[in-house]
């Protein structure tokens, strides 16, 4: 079957559709992750991580990971992917507006259990700025 075939199989499953019309991260993450899993040994899964590391923040748990397998040359290329994503956002949005993510982030005004009951720190910060 191969990998053609199991990727023709993924894309007409209805929860595929699902996620890419609801617009949830979750495809993309688990895009990023079976790249970075593909080439953890190469310095390319460097770059896999920290795209999957935007992505959804709980994947910087794969660093610790690296750091144990002793993989020095993805985990520089993982924080020089961060650094990369993080001066092209200081260039796209501004320095302003990145000290107000950082500082006055919606999702920090959030109660506790909202965070604790799984919903997606997207969508909790969304329904925190509807009044």
């Amino acid at each position: 079957m191969g990998l053609a075939g199991a990727a023709a199989l993924v894309l007409v499953i209805r929860s595929t559709f699902s996620t890419l019309g609801f617009a949830q991260t979750n495809f993309l993450e688990l895009l990023w992750l079976l790249a970075f899993w593909h080439d953890r040994d190469r310095a390319r899964g460097g770059v896999w991580l920290a795209l999957a590391i935007v992505t959804k923040p709980f994947a910087l748990v794969l660093v610790v990971f690296q750091a144990i397998r002793r993989r020095w040359t993805g985990l520089a290329v993982t924080f020089t992917s961060l650094a990369v994503s993080m001066l092209a956002a200081w260039l796209a949005f501004g320095g302003r507006t990145i000290a107000t993510y950082v500082h006055s982030n919606p999702v920090s005004r959030v109660p506790a259990y909202d965070v604790l009951a799984g919903r997606e720190p997207v969508v909790v910060g969304c329904a925190a700025a509807v009044p």
